[in-house]
């Protein structure tokens, strides 16, 4: 594409023993057209944009993983046709990065996600998406029993 990377390692300037957090990102984004950013707690990419003058990337946090879900898209896209109309099956914890991102993906493209985890941590329902979680015997868009949740989102 052209452009060149600057990695900066994960503690190399240790944040917050020389420069405060806001000014390394105030001094990246003079020298950067866009920031892509792996970090641990998802509250330092909502720190780096609140100070940051260029579009910054999640790449991966401890709360979502946005890039792995839009290369699992384009893969589905590329082996199965458009995505529109398809049902994908998310099997596995629910309280990981990835999952938050998936119910994300399926409130605002043309699929259906159903989702079977062991236990209800699905954080991303509580936190910032309108998802609801209820028992079997309601109706909705989702139910939950005591051994598995299962959520179905469709957002056509």
């Amino acid at each position: 594409l052209g452009g060149h990377a600057i990695f900066m390692q994960q503690n190399y300037p240790p944040q917050g023993r020389y420069e405060i957090p806001s000014d390394q990102t105030q001094v990246f984004t003079r020298y950067v057209d866009i920031i892509t950013a792996r970090v641990y707690e998802h509250k330092q990419l909502i720190d780096m944009k609140q100070y940051a003058t260029v579009p910054i990337i999640n790449a991966l946090s401890d709360y979502t993983h946005p890039c792995q879900i839009l290369a699992d898209i384009v893969t589905i896209q590329e082996h199965l046709g458009t995505i529109e109309g398809k049902t994908i099956a998310y099997l596995g914890d629910g309280r990981n990065n990835t999952l938050n991102y998936w119910f994300f993906a399926a409130l605002h493209l043309p699929f259906t996600l159903k989702v079977a985890v062991p236990e209800l941590i699905v954080r991303v329902c509580v936190n910032f998406l309108p998802c609801r979680v209820s028992s079997p015997s309601t109706e909705g868009n989702s139910t939950l029993s005591n051994t598995v949740c299962s959520v179905e989102i469709d957002s056509s």
